[in-house]
This record gives C-alpha cells, sequence and structure tokens, in this order.
C-alpha cells in the first residue's frame, strides 16, 4: 500500500497495483531474499566497487515492474540505510538523469556513488544523524527533496 501511494505517478499511466501485482512485487524479493537481507543492516557507506554488478542486476529486473523511482523507493523500503531514494528532479541534479524505462540500473548505480560521497564529505552516516536527529540517506533525501524537487528551499 505504500509503494502504490509513493509511487503513484507510475500508477497513473494504465498501469494498476492490484493483487497480481503485489503477487509479482513479492515474488521478486523473494527470488532475490538472501541478497536485500544482507543489504538490510548495512550502511552506504560500506558500497564498494565490487557489488556494481548485483545491484544494477537487481535495479534492471525490478525496473519493468516498478518503474524507475519505483525501484529505488522498494530497495529503500527493505534497506533503508543502503539505498537512497530519488526522483526525476533529485536524479537530474546529481547528474544522473533518468532514462527511459529499462535504462536506468547504471544511472542508479552512479547515484548510489555520488550519494556516498556526500555522506563521506559530511563527515560519514553517524556525524549527519548526530546532528540532525534523523538518518543520513533520509536527511539527504529530505533536503534534496526539498531543494531539487519542489524549490524551498
Amino acid at each position: 500500500m505504500l509503494l502504490a501511494t509513493w509511487n503513484r505517478r507510475f500508477y497513473q499511466r494504465g498501469r494498476r497495483c492490484d493483487r497480481k501485482h503485489v503477487e509479482q512485487i513479492d515474488a521478486a524479493l523473494e527470488r532475490r531474499r538472501s541478497n536485500f537481507l544482507a543489504y538490510r543492516h548495512r550502511s552506504i557507506e560500506t558500497v564498494g566497487d565490487g557489488e556494481e554488478g548485483a545491484i544494477k542486476e537487481h535495479f534492471a529486473y525490478f525496473e519493468p515492474f516498478l518503474g524507475r523511482v519505483g525501484v529505488a523507493k522498494c530497495f529503500h523500503l527493505i534497506a533503508p540505510s543502503f539505498f537512497p531514494l530519488w526522483d526525476n528532479e533529485i536524479a537530474a541534479e546529481y547528474g544522473t538523469p533518468l532514462q527511459e524505462l529499462g535504462k536506468n540500473a547504471g544511472q542508479y548505480w552512479a547515484f548510489i556513488r555520488k550519494v556516498q560521497a556526500d555522506i563521506q564529505k559530511l563527515g560519514g552516516a553517524g556525524a549527519i544523524e548526530k546532528a540532525v536527529g534523523t538518518p543520513a540517506l533520509k536527511a539527504l533525501d529530505e533536503f534534496a527533496y526539498c531543494k531539487f524537487t519542489t524549490g524551498w528551499i
């Protein structure tokens, strides 16, 4: 239900978040359960070059039925300290503009690495959370959303 609400733009284009769709998502997650359990308790700070292939493959697998933004949202729900959120505006501002559906795995990987670098520049995830009282990825997403998506700041 959260994904359907949070990713409503994807479902406005003739797609339905019905029982069949939810079962498709559940089955896909179950097939990759061990992979996602390994990410669940990790920080984005631990992402290494050797994970590029696997992360891009996971993204590419889910993108056709969750959409470019929906994949990041789904992954973030599973591992909120590891997978960053993005939307069209945020991705573009990070120099990783969203491409047509099915061609964004490389863009998301580049985005992960750029967010990881930002967190390191700010002193690390622990320092960010201590300073603002919010997990690092959530704090950066809220800042990016307010600045790039809404233009509030």
